[in-house]
């Protein structure tokens, strides 16, 4: 139920994406919360000892409204993240598929996490759905993917030109890091189909 990709683009491809996003030029915007998922959420973990928050900076390029399920185009770069979905969709040979959201998160140093925190486990979605992983940079800050019992199934390390893969219904977690400067990942939320689940089996 999780796969990794680390041959999907050429390394001038996935130089000229990090270029392209972590640079003053990129406009991102402060969380809506005080860290990576909504407060009431963060709530509910207050008392796990490896549940660090932290500040995080997004720019949301195809938002999801889920009152009427309807994807929105919400940015310039929209179409760049689609560009870089077809080619990870490709790769799979994938020829159809729904995206409902992608957004790009940027996560600072945080001197407080070490290589045991992690953010909130959440899921992105009610609705069935896969969720795609693209690794910006090198950096550490681990995604933490979990069973239904809140322990830890797997850690994946971020690496400039991975793609992560898994089911959207397992809850999940960056981190933000502690050595790095930054960790800039991509996001996608998919409907689920077929194809996309008969890859994860």
């Amino acid at each position: 139920m999780i796969k990794i990709y680390d041959d999907v683009l050429t390394s001038n491809e996935a130089d000229d994406i990090e270029k392209n996003i972590i640079s003053s030029q990129f406009p991102f915007y402060i969380s809506e919360s005080s860290g990576t998922v909504t407060d009431d959420l963060a709530n509910e973990f207050k008392d796990n000892r490896y549940v660090k928050e932290h500040w995080q900076f997004v720019h949301t390029t195809i938002d999801y409204d889920p009152d009427t399920k309807k994807t929105i185009f919400n940015s310039d770069y929209s179409h760049s993240s689609i560009d870089l979905l077809n080619k990870f969709m490709n790769k799979l040979n994938v020829k159809n598929y729904n995206l409902a959201r992608s957004k790009i998160n940027f996560q600072p140093q945080y001197k407080n996490a070490d290589k045991h925190s992690y953010n909130v486990p959440h899921t992105d979605m009610v609705d069935d759905h896969i969720v795609a992983i693209y690794y910006v940079n090198d950096s550490d800050g681990d995604t933490f993917i979990f069973d239904n019992n809140n322990k830890i199934l797997k850690r994946i390390t971020p690496k400039k030109g991975r793609f992560l893969l898994f089911d959207g219904s397992l809850k999940h977690a960056g981190s933000h890091p502690y050595y790095s400067k930054y960790r800039v990942v991509v996001n996608f939320d998919v409907y689920s189909n077929p194809a996309l689940t008969n890859i994860l089996s």
